[in-house]
């Protein structure tokens, strides 16, 4: 009997990387800042190569060299170029021609989001396809959502994405079909409404297009320093201990300039009398020799 392979659908990454990251506040672009071990985008590229992606993508913009040349020759990776960088949308728009003429589905990540780990990945394409949906986001409860956006939901599906209103929030990846070979409607979409990927998700709903939540747990979507395993709590221990001895030794510094300077400050002060006791008892001789002088002068008249 002949093993019959099943054929799975082609996956395709697309890694949002141009952004500047201005909060930073650093010359360096955000998604090659390193955290354990390696870059932001380090971390995501090697997560995202545990679905054996077909085409993995990386937007870049913001110092676009640098970047090309931290990730050097990948397999299977190529680069879109968003210039000018007009948001989210538009960044995946410049995936468009690296896809056309292929079918599958389309994860979108962030470049800058390291901790986010295979099993999500996995279990995102996985629900994706069997939901049949157009396209999947990955949302989560959290604890504190201060700051993400929310998810709307109608009759359980996703209706819009708004900021800062509900409980339910939306700090991770989408997952899309492609359609006929092509990006589909959620690249065009985008465009007609500001560029943005989520209002593309409010604008599918009326034309009955399937779009679905994978919802994850607090720990699952914020998770901790234990994520990148026993060596990087080690590391951040090294870390916190030389963070508390680095402000150790600045407290001693600055408790050791201040007694400098309280004695400097004594030692000035004591010059200064002495030197006003040396001046008046110059004038006060002077005085005397003056007087002298003048009783002298006064008896030889006599």
């Amino acid at each position: 009997m002949n093993d019959i392979k099943i054929q799975m659908p082609d996956t395709h990454i697309v890694v949002l990387a141009a952004g500047q990251g201005t909060r930073m506040k650093s010359g360096l672009p955000k998604v090659l800042h390193r955290i354990g071990g390696q870059s932001l985008i380090g971390h995501v590229l090697k997560t995202a190569e545990t679905l054996e992606p077909a085409t993995v993508t990386v937007i870049v913009g913001h110092q676009a060299s640098m970047v090309r040349e931290h990730l050097g020759v990948r397999q299977n990776t190529g680069f879109a170029l968003q210039e000018p960088q007009l948001g989210t949308a538009h960044a995946l728009q410049q995936a468009e021609e690296a896809l056309a003429g292929r079918t599958g589905t389309a994860v979108l990540l962030s470049g800058d989001v390291p901790l986010l780990s295979a099993a999500t990945l996995r279990r995102l394409v996985d629900v994706h396809r069997g939901a049949g949906a157009a396209a999947t986001v990955v949302t989560a409860t959290v604890e504190r959502p201060y700051g993400y956006g929310r998810i709307v939901r109608s009759d359980g599906r996703i209706a819009r994405i708004v900021e800062e209103r509900a409980r339910q929030c939306h700090p991770l990846p989408e997952a899309f079909r492609q359609h006929r070979g092509r990006l589909g409607r959620a690249v065009r979409d985008a465009e007609q409404i500001q560029h943005r990927v989520h209002r593309a998700i409010g604008l599918r709903q009326p034309v009955q297009a399937r779009v679905h939540a994978k919802v994850l747990s607090h720990r699952e979507a914020i998770p901790q320093s234990r994520c990148f395993g026993k060596k990087a709590d080690a590391r951040a221990q090294r870390l916190a201990a030389k963070a508390a001895a680095a402000e150790q030794l600045k407290a001693e510094q600055i408790e050791r300039e201040a007694a400098e300077k309280a004695e400097r400050e004594l030692a000035e002060q004591l010059e200064h009398e002495a030197r006003i006791a040396r001046e008046a008892a110059l004038e006060e001789e002077k005085k005397r020799a003056r007087d002298e002088r003048y009783a002298a002068r006064k008896a030889a008249k006599r």
